[in-house]
């Protein structure tokens, strides 16, 4: 594990991740998709739920009623509050790998990145894509992170049923989109991995809930069949004062590192999300399937001031990832030159008694391909 030495000399068995991963997946909410092969979502960005007058729901798991779907279009502030100034008209166009860009108005500005995520020392842990460029835009203004990027392809021979499920699976499954959101667009920051390999001392062992429950009531230990774990460390991260870190900070509660009879897995301490039901959404030629991730948990009191920003009471962070390619998407690998390919991109706002899904799909239909649709 390179630079995770220091946990086998505390442990023999550990190299470790969380019953967060047992927190998380009791903590996430899942909802029935709807059909990836349905007919792709207009360009206004309406759901074919919304035209039929109906909405899917969550799932009995859901002990919380779905956050409610915005009904317009309109862009909205930190707080909810329409804002009619993010018109891309009298903007800027961003590039990423000389191939993909998107128009954006002057609220948007491109942000530093520290390399292609995900760390260094979570990489052995993260979904199988592999990405190649990053473009990280912030609006300020309405306190919103885009993040466009390029990646390998790794969903050939698959199809959207298969996408739609592992995408809907707890966090800390491997492959579910908490954990690309996590690994990819708001993973802990390098200092955050040097804390936790230098501060031992400050870090949390446990035995798995499954265990520790039967050393609790005295039953026999459960099996150790290569998926339970044996023993967990779990690190929480300090964030900077900065959006991406407050974002960051709203996905995941801290780093869990678990060791298994399989080998060592790592993954986030996530709080409770609904997860709305995937789309297909049809771009200016490309093919995009959508993930909502509406956190449902209250932001702490001291968030504003911890991270300076102004947070409206009752606000959530509404997490958004799309994945797609120009038509048509890529299951197979004879469709040409954009077969080993894909784009995917991240998002997040704050909501207020809506969610952002409309200013979402507005930027994905802004995404335009060269050489796809006349797109020089």
């Amino acid at each position: 594990m390179g630079r995770w030495s220091w946990v086998a000399g505390v442990v023999f068995a550990t190299a470790l991740l969380c019953a967060g991963g047992a927190c998380a997946q009791d903590g996430t909410s899942t909802a029935p998709s709807n059909d990836g092969n349905s007919s792709p979502a207009p360009a206004d960005g309406t759901s074919a739920a919304q035209q039929n007058g109906a909405a899917t729901g969550a799932s009995p798991q859901n002990q919380q009623s779905p956050p409610k779907k915005a009904t317009t279009n309109s862009t909205t502030s930190a707080g909810g509050n329409a804002s009619s100034s993010d018109d891309p008209r009298a903007g800027n166009i961003h590039t990423l790998a000389n191939n993909v860009s998107i128009t954006l108005s002057t609220n948007w500005a491109e942000a530093a990145t520290n390399g292609l995520p995900p760390p260094r020392d979570l990489r052995n842990y993260a979904p199988p894509f592999h990405l190649s460029a990053v473009l990280a835009l912030q609006n300020v203004k309405t306190q919103s992170i885009l993040q466009i990027a390029m990646s390998d392809n790794p969903l050939l021979s698959r199809d959207s049923s298969w996408l739609d499920g592992e995408m809907h699976r707890p966090a800390g499954s491997g492959m579910s989109v908490l954990d690309m959101l996590f690994y990819y667009f708001f993973p802990p920051s390098d200092d955050c991995m040097a804390e936790a390999q230098n501060s031992v001392v400050t870090a949390t062992f446990a035995p798995s809930p499954a265990i520790e429950s039967a050393e609790a009531t005295g039953a026999p230990p459960p099996s150790t069949d290569g998926t339970n774990p044996q023993l967990q460390l779990t690190y929480h991260c300090r964030h900077e004062a900065t959006l991406d870190s407050f974002y960051s900070d709203q996905l995941s509660n801290g780093i869990v590192f678990v060791q298994t009879n399989s080998g060592p897995r790592a993954y986030s301490v996530v709080p409770q999300f609904y997860l709305a039901p995937m789309e297909r959404v049809q771009g200016p030629g490309i093919s995009w399937y959508v993930f909502e991730a509406q956190r449902t948990e209250p932001i702490p009191p001291n968030a504003s001031s911890r991270f300076r920003l102004p947070i409206a009471d009752g606000a959530q962070p509404d997490y958004f990832w799309a994945i797609g390619a120009p038509d048509p998407f890529p299951w197979t690998a004879d469709v040409g030159p954009w077969a080993h390919q894909l784009i995917q991109v991240a998002y997040v706002a704050l909501s207020m008694n809506n969610n952002r899904r409309g200013e979402f799909i507005s930027l994905l239909q802004r995404i335009r391909v060269r050489g796809v649709n006349g797109v020089q």
